[in-house]
């Protein structure tokens, strides 16, 4: 489905169905408001570095995960913008945590944005971290590439297994887990480092 800039894929429509429908405890609301705040400063941020969002910027929803395409940027910029989505979702965490009395809803949306910003950080495929690794790398080896790649590979299925050993000793660590297999089944289909924001 497409609207305008933005395109949400048949597997995110069906997930987000399945966690609607799910979600038992209205958790997925509280989500989807994490993930917006992610996503909005990411755009708002490079509006401020020099994009113009509205003219060749776009915004696609797949599966556990979303990716904004900006074309090239300033490696200083991109890095910026980059940051710009965990920053929010980490300042979102705070503010709430410093309020006198937040209620329920207010607390879940803390926690899921904490989940969301310091997961984000993580240097793999499809993540916030994956891009930060690949700029970090380009500025001290050549084979950045491959090297970033790599290294998100080893990430992706460490926490596979990490969530895998919670699943079975302690019967906890489903959600780690299956973010973890996502992203490395997506690995299988990629060779480098997107150049997109998450």
């Amino acid at each position: 489905m497409k609207l305008g800039p933005v395109t949400i894929t048949p597997a995110a429509l069906l997930a987000m169905a399945a966690a609607w429908w799910l979600d038992s405890e209205n958790v997925f609301p509280m989500f989807l408001i994490a993930a917006s705040v992610h996503e909005l400063a990411h755009l708002f941020t490079a509006k401020l570095c020099g994009r113009n969002y509205l003219a060749g910027t776009t915004l696609t929803i797949d599966f556990l995960c979303a990716e904004i395409s900006t074309g090239y940027m300033e490696p200083k910029h991109e890095a910026i913008c980059v940051l710009a989505g965990p920053a929010a979702n980490l300042l979102l965490f705070f503010m709430i945590m410093l309020l006198p009395c937040p209620g329920e809803n207010l607390l879940v949306l803390g926690g899921i944005s904490l989940i969301l910003g310091v997961y984000n950080l993580l240097p793999m495929v499809f993540l916030d971290g994956g891009r930060l690794l690949r700029l970090g790398l380009d500025a001290v080896c050549k084979d950045s590439e491959n090297t970033a790649f790599a290294v998100s590979l080893a990430t992706s299925a460490g926490l596979c297994a990490l969530g895998l050993a919670f699943c079975f000793l302690f019967d906890c660590g489903y959600g780690l887990f299956v973010l973890s297999l996502t992203l490395l089944i997506k690995h299988l289909g990629c060779k480098t480092v997107p150049n997109t924001l998450k």
